[in-house]
């Protein structure tokens, strides 16, 4: 997520305590990403990161949850991955032209719905195969035209939690269908699951709230104010193993307790750049984020830097970390890097055209997939060879999915949602 308005005008614009249903992916063929015609030999870049890379991992890249991609960055703690094994050779399954700006990133429903909003307030469920739509639902407004991206979230009993206009959040039903919808102070991001019947929400203030959901309403449960002259806030936030809820504010990484009844800091780092995307947590604890200066931040699960690690600019890029511990993140010249999260050792680099203002997805077979300010949707092997790139004509803000059957979806700024597979 990224702050609508730092753009600077010489800029190219534009662990749970509940045990879910895991949805199990179906008809897949396990093709690794590092079986393609051979890439670049190995070397350093500038920066000391290679642009190849070794043998591709063993190791699973990513956990199967209760629908192929229930929210933002996939899972609470962001990984930003799924056990499906996306596109190879960038083969166009369909385009659909939605009438209005794509600045929202897609979600997807365990029966394979693509769930995704558009500019102009409206919140679709479209066929997978077709991009037809099933359902619509109308917001009743517009969101006022900005790149902040954020994605409904899909609860296990198939609720859909929708961070909507004019700072409401709205349950909606499987078919479409309001069931409740409830104002906040400010535009409220993406929610991130914290249980079948909880989510937590942060909005551009700084608030954080734990909201407990269900069909016939949604109740606050606590709100604990994180800014305090710290800053605005435009990521979303993430779960940790040990359940802190970590999220950013201005310049800080804040780690939230909750015992229920209210939420407590337990700790906070200062990075001492904006910071204007989500964090995202490995396996072993270790957060990792970026901002507006030219580093990427890894931190202890108690608040203490471990690693950072230069990038070639600053970055409105998401962070996404597999199950196995690699970190993927995009900066502002186009440039993908990937890490070791619990070291920041670097393992490779992957170049697009123009900035990443979204999130990196990774596949079962570790490729990596990421849209850029450019107009392009790569797909790079995991060694760093390209699989394909589209022109797809427009400025892309909005947070990739990847749907059961390894569809990639991703949205454009001038209303065009693709959906890559094959």
């Amino acid at each position: 997520m990224v702050n609508p308005h730092a753009r600077s005008s010489s800029m190219v614009r534009s662990v749970r305590a509940w045990a879910p249903v895991i949805f199990v992916t179906l008809g897949l063929v396990a093709t690794s990403c590092g079986t393609t015609s051979s890439g670049p030999s190995s070397s350093k870049s500038s920066a000391g990161f290679p642009t190849s890379a070794g043998p591709t991992p063993s190791s699973a890249s990513a956990v199967a949850s209760y629908t192929p991609w229930p929210e933002s960055g996939h899972d609470p703690q962001h990984s930003g991955a799924s056990p499906a094994f996306g596109p190879k050779s960038g083969v166009i399954r369909w385009t659909r032209a939605l009438g209005a700006g794509i600045t929202s990133g897609p979600v997807v429903e365990a029966d394979g719905t693509i769930v995704i909003a558009t500019d102009a307030g409206v919140l679709r469920g479209l066929d997978p195969m077709t991009g037809a739509d099933a359902w619509t639902f109308d917001g009743g407004a517009a969101y006022g035209g900005n790149d902040l991206s954020t994605s409904p979230a899909i609860l296990p009993s198939g609720m859909i939690v929708w961070p909507g206009p004019q700072n409401h959040l709205f349950g909606i039903d499987t078919t479409g269908h309001e069931l409740w919808s409830r104002p906040f102070p400010a535009m409220t991001l993406s929610p991130v699951v914290a249980s079948p019947g909880k989510v937590y929400v942060v909005d551009v203030n700084g608030d954080l709230s734990s909201v407990i959901v269900g069909t016939d309403g949604a109740q606050v449960a606590w709100t604990l104010a994180l800014g305090g002259g710290a800053g605005a806030t435009f990521g979303s936030p993430a779960i940790a193993p040990d359940g802190l809820v970590i999220t950013t504010v201005g310049d800080q990484v804040v780690a939230v307790a909750d015992d229920g009844a209210a939420g407590h800091v337990q700790w906070r780092y200062t990075v001492g750049a904006a910071i204007e995307v989500s964090p995202a947590i490995g396996p072993d604890g270790t957060i990792v984020v970026g901002t507006n200066d030219p580093y990427q931040y890894g931190l202890s699960p108690d608040g203490h830097l471990r690693w950072r690690v230069r990038r070639e600019t600053e970055t409105y890029s998401s962070t996404s970390v597999t199950h196995d511990g690699l970190a993927y993140y995009g900066d502002n010249n186009g440039v993908v890097y990937g890490v070791r999260a619990a070291t920041g050792a670097p393992i490779i680099r992957y170049r697009g055209l123009q900035g990443v203002w979204s999130i990196p997805v990774i596949d079962g077979g570790h490729c990596v997939y990421f849209g850029t300010q450019g107009g392009h949707i790569y797909g790079f092997t995991y060694q760093g060879n390209e699989l394909f790139d589209i022109d797809a004509h427009g400025p892309i803000d909005s947070y990739p999915a990847i749907t059961g059957d390894g569809t990639l979806v991703m949205g454009t700024e001038k209303g065009v949602l693709y959906a890559i597979h094959g």
